[in-house]
């Protein structure tokens, strides 16, 4: 089933929406829209007017179009920390996370929103290491209403980098230890990775304005070299860094891609997303494409939701996503009656085989009367044939003294000389079947023509010792070479 996801990430400045179609086919993006923000100083984006004008131009662009949103606000609106919890179950992490948290937040914790992930370190201790974010409840409310005013209500809030981060992580050609820098006008974001795991999360401050590229990027490796040597002192390991990707608006306005190798002594290399994903872009031309720089945040939250990684969702507590039944409201409806349908097919199959089994059951019914009719056609109220038959059958016995010997004066040797002479040599007949009774006889057997059976009839009914000979039936094999009946001699 396809799915429509829009990934939105919103800066200070501008805001970012990558929308990208998945289904059968493949997936592809389908629209890449950007939008500055004109924001007063002091202001937040996520509570400006201008937000709104963004949202709005957005969703117009995008039309009725029903998309699952992943957002993501600026990361230096954050608070991180690494925490070491002494269990590993996440409810239990999350019951006591707050209390870890209350002395090292700027803010009261009753006023943050707080989610966390999980560190697997190589040699992992008793407990859970964890990075731990926090939001003021105030700008994830207002980022919320602004959301869902135009329709776009998220199933996810992030933070600006994470996602690229992860993405970066699974899909880029990186060394073991790496640093992933997200770049934007005002502040830099900075992940600590290790073997494809986030470790640590720094925002930091870039100077804005027309500042000397030189001295910014100077500015800039300071920070990376006190978050390194913290980074050390917080995990009692010696970290060495091999390489830096670096993605994000600033980089326009910084040297730091020739700078950096120098300065750090590490190489430099610019992260490109929309190419390691390798997703086609089915759109139509609309002017220039942004650079990948511009949209690699707002790209990395459509993939993380379409791939289903696990990252900081702050849509928790009051913010928690309810009734996502009614989104997928027409699906499950579509599918309860395609469900219906297959169960009607089903009912309908076992009623034919249960009526094929009835047709059987009476055709072997059927058979079964004939047989009986043939062999006891003394027999004139059937009820039930097999009953019946045993019955007679045991009679039968009964009657008998011993195989082959008869109680009445007739004995059993002079009936076989009767039938011997009586039927000549020239009659090609063969019994397969005498039951001698007290009062009759019954043969079964098999001759070559009908003829013959009325023959052998006709000599036998000539003898003074049988009183009357009746033939109870006559049928011709399926192989069509032999005539088989049943004669019937009263003594």
């Amino acid at each position: 089933m396809s799915r429509q996801i829009l990934g939105l990430d919103v800066r200070h400045h501008t805001v970012t929406a990558v929308l990208i179609k998945t289904g059968l086919k493949g997936n592809w993006i389908d629209a890449i829209i950007q939008t500055p923000l004109v924001v007063s100083e002091g202001e937040r984006a996520e509570e400006s007017a201008s937000l709104d004008q963004a949202l709005a131009e957005i969703r117009s662009q995008l039309g009725k179009t029903d998309v699952t949103t992943v957002a993501a606000l600026p990361a230096d609106g954050f608070s991180f920390r690494n925490v070491h919890i002494p269990f590993k179950d996440d409810r239990k992490i999350r019951q006591v996370l707050p209390f870890e948290l209350e002395t090292t937040l700027p803010r009261a914790v009753d006023d943050v929103v707080i989610d966390f992930r999980v560190i697997h370190l190589p040699s992992q201790e008793e407990g859970a290491n964890i990075i731990a974010a926090a939001l003021e409840k105030e700008r994830m409310s207002a980022f919320l209403a602004s959301l869902t005013a135009h329709k776009l209500a998220p199933d996810a809030v992030s933070l600006s980098g994470y996602a690229a981060a992860l993405c970066l992580a699974k899909w880029g050609d990186i060394a073991e230890n790496c640093l992933f820098m997200d770049i934007d006008l005002d502040h830099c974001t900075l992940y600590i990775l290790i073997s494809g795991q986030v470790y640590l999360i720094r925002p930091v401050q870039v100077r804005p304005g027309g500042g000397d590229p030189v001295d910014k990027t100077k500015a800039l490796c300071a920070h990376i070299r006190r978050t390194l040597a913290a980074f050390e002192a917080l995990f009692h390991l010696e970290f060495e860094l091999e390489e830096i990707h670096v993605t994000g608006w600033g980089l326009s306005n910084l040297n730091f891609e020739e700078e950096g190798p120098s300065l750090l002594g590490v190489p430099v290399k610019r992260v490109d997303l929309l190419a390691d994903a390798g997703l086609p872009r089915k759109m139509a031309a609309q002017g220039a494409m942004p650079p990948a720089i511009q949209t690699d945040a707002a790209l990395a939250l459509a993939l993380m939701e379409s791939q289903g990684f696990e990252t900081f969702n702050f849509r928790r507590g009051p913010f928690s996503v309810r009734k996502r039944w009614a989104e997928h409201r027409g699906n499950l409806i579509r599918t309860g009656i395609l469900a219906l349908l297959m169960l009607a097919a089903l009912f309908a199959n076992v009623m034919m085989d249960v009526a094929a089994m009835e047709r059987r059951v009476a055709d072997v019914d059927r058979e079964i009367q004939e047989i009986f009719e043939s062999t006891f056609p003394e027999i004139t109220r059937i009820v039930n044939p097999l009953h019946q038959m045993q019955a007679a059958m045991t009679e039968a016995e009964e009657k008998a003294v011993l195989p082959g010997e008869s109680k009445g004066d007739v004995r059993s040797i002079d009936i076989l000389n009767e039938f011997s002479r009586l039927v000549p040599g020239n009659i090609d007949v063969i019994v397969t079947r005498m039951v001698i009774g007290e009062e009759s006889v019954l043969i079964s057997g098999d001759t070559d023509t009908f003829n013959a059976v009325d023959e052998v009839q006709n000599r036998l009914d000539g003898s003074d010792l049988f009183r009357k000979v009746t033939i109870s039936s006559t049928n011709r094999e399926r192989s069509g070479n032999r005539i088989q009946f049943k004669m019937r001699i009263e003594l």
